[in-house]
């Protein structure tokens, strides 16, 4: 009867092995298991009972993946089982034991409970089985069927193996286990260590060394780290996650590159090689200006955008690279210089920059036409000659009235009164402001130092005035002319001779020209 169990065993094994060996998705187990058998009936209660001997047993475990949550199993184990209880050799038993039952499995590590790839996988199970005994010290036997409710806990290891512990209580039909009949029917415990490979082949569509249950990508050979899916472009972003699959790049940029590091992707930068700003879509702004590198004809120095990027620091609205005065604004036909007095000529070539003069007289003006230009003629409205700083050449005869006039005109003693015989000296002076029409005359009065300053100041005026007064008499405009008295304020000789207090009183005669 043994021998034909141990066939039946045999048989067993073969077969579930040879299914695992065709089954293409890797879905079957087979694995190996050891523990202690516990007895539960009319002898005794094994269970957390330490004083019973050990019953061994071994076995085989084989399953199929049915789907996330389920499996099925079938369990054999060859052992032993009894029970002994001390003073009462005639209850105690201990026998050989057979059990093979199918069963049912619940996993928790099924995508609901626990992640389906969870490293540890609790599970239940219940079934229906056999189980034989023979008595050791006797040649009694029996069969009986069982129902199997399991326990257990597998640990995935490594990838295709896994070590589990399963407890099983078997609820058996009969009472005979222990030859010794009572009441109520018997029960065994089975702990079991145990473990298990998965047999046949994965489907791997792609070839890549990733089943296609697992992979995410089954048509296309990809790596493991990515689950299946390629990564074309080596920058460890899969394709299918990586916008520039062709080129390598990074996380931020959802695998596109940023070749110039500035922060924006390669497909949305104008100048993917050179670091620039957002604003101007990668390229960059070399002088901060606001005008991009690439649009800006001076990107080395801050500009204006009106102006390409390039500076106009004088205003005028001429970049400085074409001003040729960049520090005065100026204007578009001198090239960026000035033309203060808008007379045509620029400041660079105008010698008179402020008073507007024909070019041929490099920008100065001369109002009188006699060729000494304003700025250095000192009669500007009257021609006259460059030898006489631009006035009018005094005639030799003309100087000698007024040298003559200056001590020649007299007055009566500490008056302003003329004496007569000074008559014909103004008259001279009268017929030279006729001469010279369009000249004015300064009358100026001087005395000596004898009397009180005031008092010679006051006699001073009025001695010009009454000049004066004589020539408007005789045909002179009082416009042409005006009358200033000094006193003794300017002398020409030393009053402390006579000759000298002589020379200092006198009348100067002084003609100027516009």
């Amino acid at each position: 009867m043994l021998k034909s169990k141990w066939l039946l065993l045999s048989c067993l094994f073969f077969i579930i092995t040879e299914s695992f060996a065709q089954n293409a998705d890797k879905k079957w187990s087979i694995g190996i298991v050891g523990g202690k058998t516990e007895y539960i009936g009319d002898v005794g209660f094994a269970p957390f009972n330490f004083n019973q001997p050990f019953f061994w047993n071994v076995g085989l475990k084989g399953a199929r993946y049915l789907n996330s949550s389920l499996n099925v199993a079938l369990n054999t184990t060859f052992g032993r089982n009894g029970y002994w209880k001390f003073g009462q050799t005639a209850q105690s038993f201990k026998s050989h034991m057979f059990q093979a039952h199918g069963a049912v499995e619940y996993k928790f590590a099924n995508g609901y409970i626990l992640p389906e790839d969870f490293i540890l996988n609790p599970y239940a199970s219940l079934g229906l089985g056999l189980t034989w005994h023979q008595q050791i010290d006797g040649n009694q036997s029996n069969i009986d069927m069982f129902v199997p409710i399991a326990l257990g806990l597998e640990l995935r290891a490594e990838k295709g193996w896994s070590i589990f512990w399963q407890s099983t209580l078997g609820l058996s039909t009969g009472d005979n286990t222990d030859n010794y009949k009572v009441m109520d029917n018997d029960a065994f415990m089975l702990h079991q260590l145990g473990v298990k490979i998965n047999l046949g082949k994965t489907k791997d569509s792609d070839e890549d060394g990733i089943a296609d249950k697992e992979d995410e990508c089954p048509e296309i050979a990809g790596l493991e780290e990515f689950k299946g899916c390629p990564d074309t472009d080596g920058d460890g972003i899969p394709d299918k996650e990586d916008d520039c699959p062709q080129a390598k790049g990074t996380k931020e940029f959802m695998g596109c590159p940023d070749t110039d590091k500035d922060g924006i992707m390669d497909k949305e930068d104008d100048c993917p090689d050179v670091a620039g700003l957002e604003e101007f879509k990668g390229c960059p702004d070399t002088d901060e200006d606001g005008v991009q590198d690439s649009e800006d004809d001076c990107p080395d120095v801050a500009g204006l955008e009106e102006l390409k990027g390039c500076p106009d620091r004088d205003g005028d609205g001429i970049k400085d690279s074409e001003d040729d005065c960049p520090l005065d604004k100026g204007l578009p036909q001198f090239n960026g210089c000035p033309d203060t007095d808008g007379d045509g000529v620029d400041n660079r070539f105008d010698d008179c920059p402020n008073n507007p003069g024909p070019k041929e007289n490099k920008g100065c003006p001369d109002a009188d036409g006699d060729g000494v230009f304003d700025h250095q003629d000192k009669c500007p409205k009257t021609p006259g000659i460059a030898a006489n700083d631009g006035c009018p050449e005094i005639k030799e005869d003309v100087k000698k009235v007024f040298d003559e006039a200056l001590q020649g005109v007299q007055f009566n003693t500490g008056r302003s009164s003329i004496k007569k015989e000074s008559f014909a000296i103004l008259d001279k002076v009268v017929q030279v402001m006729k001469e010279y029409d369009n000249a004015t005359l300064t009358i100026e009065g001087h005395t000596d130092n004898q009397g009180a300053d005031s008092s010679n100041k006051t006699l001073s005026q009025s001695r010009s005035e009454e000049v004066l007064k004589y020539l408007a008499k005789n045909g002179i405009s009082a416009d042409r002319m005006s009358a200033k008295g000094y006193g003794e304020e300017k002398p020409v000789a030393d009053n402390n001779t006579a000759e000298g207090r002589a020379k200092n009183r006198r009348v100067e005669f002084i003609l100027k020209f516009d």
